[in-house]
């Protein structure tokens, strides 16, 4: 049956290494070894062809397999594996393998079908925009490969390139064309009766957009949709990216309670997952929770500890760099932070990268304003504005906090005095941008406010119980059930009903949402 169907073997193993490369590392090693075992045996029946001595009386005629398809075979071997050890670089942030790897398949697949074609695009996609972060340079690239699949009518092929440039889009900063995008390819994906986890990527983009845009009850019901999607599909991107991208909701909307329940998750998640860069996301994501919750010595001395140089910097950082920056201005040490915007803006202003410039920008003018360096500040916040007003990108200045609110109304204010005013447009952009401000100022309090009184959550309507108490701790150390009921010496069924007890007093439905409120109340003390 792998001697007459080979192709099509290789086939199943190709489109399933597309929605398996991001779920949870169990489910991961499992699946994998099956698809390698599938690759295998597709193998083992090339090389009996080759070698007749190994061939059994029940083979076929060697005509079966002609030169031609036993080259074509050997080649999408090495084409998977190439993509299985894509994976791997991947996780571990090798971008020289990765790269080695781009330039092998480029080479491999210039005579084939349009699917293996996109192998070599794919991992060239993971590079530039995962690893490299500039998948902006590849708009070009990703609009020809949808317009040849499009062409050809191979509308499965088609919704692959288009999840890719939802992303490079969003690296890009071009907001709109990001959601028609995402739109459009749910549409296709919904049209061929495709359902995969990719939906939840464009979910992602979704939120990401309507973020950006201040819409945050949008973005956070498209978060919402995203997760439902990952844990049916137990994708571990799409679970950490959602709960670490639900933080930065809940801080925008001053629901610190929210916020933490979000971050534990995701710490939770990140530990038992194998992807290098998603312990310094959540780190980042903790830092700015600090921020929030005003914080400042968890802040700083995370920042005492962090260290950055050109020589070795790599571009997954830099979130993290630019919470640096953040903690700097926090603590009013207004000339590091400019002085480390300055070292490192090479590595951080980038063409194709458009996300992190906007960010970069918007740290550097709210730098240079507090350092009293203003008319720098007023030319990088120009430079900003001309950048996102065309996409309408608000929440990047309300991140930026109350410092940029007042440069933004100082440059206004001045701008008919100077010799070249403001154009119209940016003009209008700013006014809409400081209204903007002022709706939050109405119904959001001041870091220093929230820190002074942080919100107290209701007092349990019935205290726990000694046993209870027991349980929680346990809970809290990722202890399951049966390993409850053995610490603490009791039946299985016993320990169910006090973990069932114990989320009833807490007005919790999850135990992670459990620990997340016992923690509010400080009853782990």
């Amino acid at each position: 049956m792998v001697r007459q169907h080979a192709r099509l073997a290789l086939n199943a193993v190709l489109h399933l290494l597309e929605s398996l490369h991001a779920t949870i590392k169990a489910r991961y090693a499992n699946m994998l070894a099956q698809l390698e075992q599938t690759i295998a045996r597709v193998e083992a029946v090339v090389q009996r062809r080759e070698q007749p001595s190994a061939r059994s009386e029940a083979d076929e005629p060697l005509t079966t397999l002609p030169d031609a398809e036993v080259a074509l075979i050997y080649r999408r071997i090495r084409l998977l594996r190439a993509l299985i050890a894509a994976q791997a670089a991947l996780a571990r942030v090798d971008m020289e393998h990765m790269g080695l790897l781009a330039q092998e398949t480029e080479e491999l697949t210039k005579h084939e079908e349009l699917d293996w074609q996109l192998i070599a695009l794919w991992i060239t996609y993971w590079l530039t925009e995962t690893l490299q972060g500039q998948g902006g340079l590849l708009l070009d690239r990703l609009l020809l490969a949808k317009q040849q699949a499009l062409a050809v009518g191979d509308h499965l092929a088609a919704g692959r390139v288009m999840r890719w440039l939802t992303f490079a889009y969003g690296r890009a900063r071009r907001l709109h064309m990001m959601y028609q995008e995402s739109v459009d390819v749910l549409a296709l994906m919904e049209q061929n009766g495709e359902y995969s986890a990719m939906e939840g990527y464009l979910h992602y983009r979704l939120a990401d957009c309507y973020y950006a845009w201040n819409r945050l009850q949008e973005a956070s019901s498209s978060l919402q949709r995203m997760v439902r999607i990952a844990d049916t599909w137990q994708q571990a991107d799409l679970l950490i990216g959602g709960k670490l991208f639900m933080v930065s909701i809940s801080l925008a909307n001053n629901d610190l309670a929210a916020a933490e329940e979000a971050l534990q998750t995701a710490e939770e998640l990140a530990q038992q997952e194998r992807n290098a860069y998603h312990p310094r996301l959540v780190i980042v994501e903790r830092v700015r929770y600090w921020l929030a919750a005003g914080n400042l010595q968890a802040a700083q001395a995370w920042a005492e500890q962090t260290v950055f140089t050109p020589e070795t910097w790599n571009y997954t950082r830099a979130s993290e760099f630019l919470m640096l920056i953040r903690v700097y201005l926090a603590l009013g040490k207004y000339g590091e932070a400019c002085a480390a915007l300055q070292r490192f803006s090479p590595l951080l202003d980038r063409p194709g990268d458009e996300f992190t410039t906007s960010s970069f920008l918007a740290l550097q003018a709210v730098a240079l304003y507090r350092g009293g360096e203003c008319k720098q500040a007023h030319a990088v916040v120009l430079r900003l504005v001309a950048l996102t007003a065309p996409e309408s990108s608000i929440r990047v200045y309300l991140d930026a906090g109350e410092p940029m609110q007042h440069l933004l109304q100082e440059l206004l204010d001045t701008q008919h005095t100077q010799e070249n005013s403001l154009p119209p447009v940016a003009v209008a952009y700013i006014a809409k941008l400081l209204a903007t401000f002022t709706q939050e100022d109405k119904r959001t309090p001041s870091p220093r406010s929230r820190a002074s009184r942080p919100p107290q959550p209701p007092a349990l309507a019935e205290p726990l119980t000694q046993r209870e108490q027991e349980v929680l701790h346990l809970l809290a150390a990722g202890a399951s059930n049966r390993e409850i009921a053995t610490q603490l010496v009791i039946s299985v069924a016993t320990a169910k009903k006090h973990v069932s007890n114990l989320l009833g007093k807490l007005n919790a439905e999850s135990r992670t949402q459990a620990i997340a409120r016992a923690r509010e109340r400080s009853l782990l003390a």
